[in-house]
């Protein structure tokens, strides 16, 4: 009883936040176009708001170290109000410390105390999703960690929830622990925490050890988030980093058929374009910013 009393609780759970993706950016099924901070790295939390403002984007997932290196010579009333005169809002942020869901952190303590950090900045800013990157490099992962981790994974989630900003768990190349969508989907279907939910990022997915057909295993209304992102050709799929990233529809990912799919499974939020690539970083960030958003109607329809 107490089972199906918690898959009903987490459908719920996932009808609600496609319903509050869907009242938010008002497409009714299409999904919305984002910019992830990372795209205009060099510049400053003002500037950056300000040239995806003038691009024509609506919103925006800032990159809270940016936000953080900002405050000192502003303050959190600023921040918003750069938010709002540029007539952005924030759906999404980037992001917690790296890899908290792996249970042997020799630093967890400092590590959780940076979530609650991020956490009430991301309440602050009225972001609603924070990304969690698993970016663990510990060499001899065990299953008893992926076990431990449905414990952990809970205890996050009820930090989360008392700052009411969900959790998106994101699988990163090259992570030896969560370094797959499969590994992120047992997680937080064993936590069974509304607050914890699993996302995807089209670089990672294509770029790392999984592959396109884990997107069959997602429920209905189950993706809380997406960066998407493209993947300059030419580049052997072992050697390629974030650098290699490019604008969606100038590479080699079928993000046609990965929309198609995430639409089918209920996902009708946004897209949020997370680059690192450091050409684009040298240019204007308004001409990058229109560059952005130009590649993203293109590719969203």
């Amino acid at each position: 009883m107490k089972e199906g009393s918690n898959r009903r609780r987490l459908l719920q759970s996932f009808a609600a936040g496609a319903a509050l993706a869907g009242s938010m950016d008002g497409s009714r099924g299409r999904l919305s176009p984002c910019i992830h901070q990372a795209t205009t790295m060099t510049v400053d939390f003002k500037t950056a708001m300000e040239a995806y403002g003038k691009a024509g984007f609506r919103f925006v997932e800032p990159w809270l170290r940016k936000v953080e290196e900002y405050l000192p010579k502003s303050s959190l009333a600023e921040v918003k109000r750069i938010l709002k005169d540029n007539g952005l809002k924030s759906v999404s942020a980037g992001g917690t410390p790296p890899g908290i869901f792996f249970p042997r952190l020799p630093d967890r303590d400092k590590r959780m105390d940076g979530l609650r950090r991020v956490l009430e900045l991301c309440r602050e800013l009225e972001a609603p999703v924070i990304v969690s990157p698993s970016a663990v490099r510990e060499p001899d992962v065990k299953a008893d960690d992926y076990q431990a981790a449905v414990d952990v994974a809970r205890q996050i989630g009820e930090i989360a929830k008392s700052f009411d900003v969900r959790i998106a768990v994101e699988c990163i190349k090259g992570s030896t622990f969560l370094g797959c969508l499969t590994s992120v989907l047992e997680l937080c279907r064993k936590a069974r925490h509304e607050f914890v939910r699993p996302m995807v990022d089209t670089f990672h997915l294509y770029a790392g050890i999984g592959k396109l057909e884990e997107l069959d295993a997602l429920r209905q209304g189950e993706l809380l988030h997406l960066h998407i992102d493209d993947i300059a050709p030419g580049v052997p799929r072992e050697l390629l980093t974030d650098a290699d990233r490019v604008l969606p529809g100038e590479g080699i990912i079928p993000l046609g058929a990965i929309l198609g799919k995430l639409k089918s499974k209920g996902y009708t939020g946004f897209a949020s374009l997370e680059l690192f690539n450091k050409q684009l970083w040298q240019e204007d960030p308004v001409v990058v910013a229109r560059k952005a958003m130009a590649s993203l109607k293109r590719v969203l329809g």
